[in-house]
């Protein structure tokens, strides 16, 4: 089957979409590491997963149906205008320069404006603006200014990761400098797909009063979900919701309690136990994705 992917960043967010037989279907969850893309698509009712690593200007990877025992390989090459220059230095990077007084730690956001290349630098101090910034065949620059002092950073990247100097754009002693990208994971087998557990889902929670059916509406942008529980009597935020690996948890403050839910997807079921917080009760809980 041929199908057509378009792809847009803005800042950290990717969104894009797959054209199939003339009709268009979103592509949803896209995380992009500045070499491997994930992504879930929904084409004819059915949800798919998608992993590719991107070499030379094309992609090449993995599909696996959600839930179902369909499963294959995928490539994509890139058609029409060239990649943007700079784009793998796009994201959010977690930086260091080491000092003569300690380390100076901040978060470091790169970003595409136009066919340039622009950024902050946050830390203790602020957010500041940084200028300057240039990244081409694996060498990254940029400037920003400091308590008066105008400062540089040159960088190479090197296998994901950004290692170089720091010093005074007028000249004078600097220092080390490097940077990883915040949503850094170690890099899974070929065949991996990022687990979700976006979407709507029909829940039941057993309890000494009996069952509690409900529903579970849920976002996800890589291991960090959002949502709420929906029940008859209302709607309760989810808290401290993370997905990782197959595990998902989360807790809910319901009647005066505060309970954990602690869940394992397989496919598209989740099954695993409520737990109060501050006291012994627990009951199983299990949930079935809803079709849309």
């Amino acid at each position: 089957m041929d199908i057509e992917f378009e792809f847009k960043q803005e800042g950290t967010r990717i969104t894009g979409t797959a054209l199939i037989m003339g009709s268009s279907y979103p592509v949803s969850n896209v995380q992009f590491d500045g070499s491997r893309l994930t992504g879930e698509l929904l084409v004819f009712g059915e949800s798919y997963r998608i992993s590719g690593n991107l070499t030379g200007g094309k992609l090449s990877g993995n599909w696996e149906q959600a839930g179902g025992d369909a499963k294959g390989v995928w490539s994509a090459e890139r058609t029409g205008s060239a990649p943007a220059a700079g784009s793998e230095a796009l994201g959010s990077w977690n930086s260091v320069a080491v000092t003569p007084g300690g380390e100076f730690r901040a978060i470091l956001e790169i970003s595409q404006q136009g066919e340039a290349l622009a950024g902050n630098l946050t830390s203790d101090m602020g957010t500041l603006p940084v200028t300057a910034v240039t990244f081409k065949d694996g060498k990254f620059h940029f400037e920003v200014e400091l308590g008066g002092t105008a400062y540089a950073v040159d960088a190479e990247l090197q296998e994901g990761v950004l290692k170089g100097k720091w010093a005074p754009v007028g000249g004078g002693e600097g220092g080390d400098w490097s940077a990883t990208r915040r949503d850094a994971q170690p890099a899974p087998a070929a065949a991996t797909v990022t687990a979700s557990v976006a979407g709507v889902w029909n829940a039941v929670a057993e309890s000494p009063d009996g069952q509690l059916s409900f529903q579970m509406e849920l976002e996800q942008t890589g291991e960090s979900v959002s949502g709420r529980l929906v029940a008859p009597d209302g709607s309760i935020t989810l808290q401290k919701a993370t997905l990782k690996g197959d595990t998902f948890s989360f807790e809910v403050d319901y009647l005066g309690g505060r309970y954990r839910i602690d869940l394992t997807l397989q496919g598209t079921k989740l099954d695993g136990k409520w737990t109060e917080v501050d006291g012994t009760e627990t009951g199983k809980v299990s949930a079935q994705k809803k079709t849309p």
